[in-house]
């Protein structure tokens, strides 16, 4: 199990929670968020809408069978910082490689819709303050 966007103050507590109970993990950073932070850079009109950067660039993954390993206590203490081997009934997946990524990149796409948003409110609102001067210059 892949647990992705993690600040290094949760991965601290996660690992001490792993060590006490000897449960092996694999530490690493998250590229999907490395990614997604480099894109939100992209933005070239951050003065309407600053990019999104996150600073929770560590991935940890747990091997499946780990999971067996662990005592109720440890799985309810994990579940605070949504680490689970139970997936709800109710959770859809959708067919996306990555899910993160797949939410990371709407955001992204709803960044850039609210610019464009602003910027043609700018112009209409330009426009109306054009015309209202225009049309008191002619009185």
């Amino acid at each position: 199990m892949q647990c992705n966007g993690l600040s290094e103050q949760e991965m601290q507590k996660i690992s001490k929670l792993l060590d006490s109970e000897d449960i092996k993990f694999r530490v690493s950073s998250d590229s999907s968020m490395l990614n997604f932070n480099e894109q939100s850079m992209q933005n070239n009109l951050r003065h309407l809408n600053s990019p999104s950067i996150s600073t929770h660039v560590i991935q940890m993954e747990i091997p499946d069978e780990e999971f067996s390993k662990m005592s109720s206590e440890l799985k309810a203490k994990l579940l605070d910082f949504g680490i689970t081997d139970d997936i709800p009934s109710e959770l859809e997946f959708s067919d996306h490689a990555d899910p993160n990524l797949e939410i990371q990149n709407m955001k992204l796409a709803s960044d850039r819709k609210i610019i464009g948003v602003n910027f043609f409110h700018i112009i209409i609102l330009s426009l109306v303050i054009y015309g209202l001067g225009y049309f008191l210059k002619l009185f």
